[in-house]
């Protein structure tokens, strides 16, 4: 039988205790692995998507894969020195030069994390970005 609740126990200052069903969100990114939309400039640096990716959902240390022309591909990875050394030229690189294309879905891995993140890309010209400002 499926346990359908959750006990927290907290002994600081005598003892609480509450037990309630967890709830799961349908759009929730790490319970229901519905990719999320990410919109980015299409000329934009690799290094600006990160950051974005790191802004929002308070990574540490980034792992990004994607599949590119059939092949998946590690965009970046920062737990050891070989593959952080492998993967940093990446972040000088526009997205067009990495193959990353609109619709584009990448993995994103992170330790503080339980489990992968997916993320699909769209992308967006100079103009559009103009436009809607």
């Amino acid at each position: 039988m499926l346990m359908n609740n959750y006990t927290m126990f907290n002994d600081i200052e005598g003892i609480y205790m509450l037990t309630y069903p967890p709830e799961k969100r349908d759009d929730c990114p790490i319970c229901s692995n519905v990719p999320v939309r990410i919109q980015i400039n299409e000329t934009g640096k690799f290094q600006e998507l990160i950051d974005l990716l790191t802004e929002k959902y308070q990574l540490t240390a980034p792992l990004i894969l994607a599949e590119i022309n059939g092949n998946l591909k590690t965009l970046y990875m920062t737990s050891t020195e070989q593959m952080r050394d492998a993967t940093k030229p990446h972040l000088r690189m526009t997205l067009q030069e990495l193959g990353l294309t609109n619709g584009t879905e990448m993995l994103v891995g992170d330790p503080t994390r339980a489990s992968s993140l997916r993320v699909i890309l769209s992308l967006t010209s100079s103009m559009e970005t103009a436009t809607t400002k």
